[in-house]
C-alpha cells in the first residue's frame, strides 16, 4: 500500500481480493452491488456526490472483507445510509430499509405496511453492517471524486461535448470497478498493462444488452 494514502493500492492488490471467487466473478459481483447501490440511492433521490461516495466506500469495504461473509446488498444499503449522513442529505433509516425491501421484492413502496417485519429486519441488517463498514474504512469519510475534477476541466474546455460525455461515462463506470485509481494507473502508472487488463476483464463480463455502448470496449481481449 502506498504511504501517502491508505486507499491507493498497487494494481496488483486488486488481483487479491479477500473473496474466494475467481477475479472475473468478484468483479462481476462488485459491479452488481454498485448497480444495486445506485438504484437505492436514485429511489431515495440522493445527489450524485452521495452516490459516488457510497460506491467508493463499497469498494473499500471489499478490499478488506469477503463477498462470502457480507452480502453485497446489505453493504450497499449500509453505504447509502452512511452517505446520507456524511453528505448532508439525511434520510431516515426506516426509509432506506423500505426502499431496500421494495427493490428486493419488487413491491411498490406505497404498498409496504407501516408495521413490516421484513423492513425491521433490513433496518437491523443495515445497522449491523454499518458497524463493520465504519471499521473497514477506518472512519475515514473523505472521498476524492474524479467528477469534481471533470467539472473544472469542462469549464476550462467547454466546447468539446463528445469528449465530455465520454469522460463522464468513464468516471461513472469507474465507480462500478475498483475505483478510478485503476483508470489513473492505465494512463500514468508504471503498471499500465496490468491495470488495463483488469479494466478489460471487468468490461468483458458486462451484459451488453443492458449497456450496448460498452460493445467496442468489451470485444477487446484482456
Amino acid at each position: 500500500m502506498l504511504k501517502d494514502n491508505q486507499w491507493l493500492f498497487p494494481v496488483e492488490a486488486l488481483y487479491h481480493y479477500p473473496s474466494r471467487e475467481p477475479l472475473h466473478k468478484t468483479l462481476y459481483d462488485l459491479s452488481r452491488g454498485v448497480e444495486f447501490l445506485f438504484r437505492l440511492g436514485t429511489s431515495l433521490k440522493l445527489p450524485s456526490p452521495a452516490l459516488f461516495t457510497a460506491a467508493t466506500w463499497f469498494h473499500r469495504f471489499y478490499l478488506r472483507y469477503s463477498l462470502q461473509d457480507f452480502h453485497r446488498q446489505d453493504v450497499a444499503a449500509a453505504c447509502i445510509f452512511l452517505a446520507t449522513k456524511t453528505e448532508e442529505c439525511g434520510r431516515k433509516l426506516r426509509d432506506v430499509a423500505k426502499v431496500y425491501h421494495s427493490k428486493l421484492t419488487s413491491i411498490d413502496i406505497t404498498e409496504i405496511p407501516p408495521e413490516c417485519k421484513e423492513v425491521d429486519q433490513y433496518q437491523t441488517a443495515i445497522l449491523v453492517t454499518e458497524e463493520y463498514l465504519l471499521q473497514a474504512i477506518c472512519f475515514d469519510f473523505t472521498v476524492d471524486s474524479p467528477h469534481a475534477e471533470l467539472v473544472d476541466l469542462f469549464v476550462a474546455i467547454p466546447d468539446d461535448r463528445v469528449v465530455q460525455d465520454y469522460a463522464w461515462t468513464f468516471a461513472h463506470d469507474s465507480c462500478i470497478t475498483a475505483s478510478y485509481r485503476v483508470l489513473y494507473i492505465v494512463g500514468k502508472g508504471r503498471a499500465k498493462r496490468n491495470a488495463l487488463t483488469l479494466l478489460l476483464e471487468f468490461y468483458s463480463v458486462q451484459d451488453l444488452s443492458m449497456h450496448p455502448y460498452l460493445h467496442d470496449i468489451a470485444t477487446v481481449g484482456p
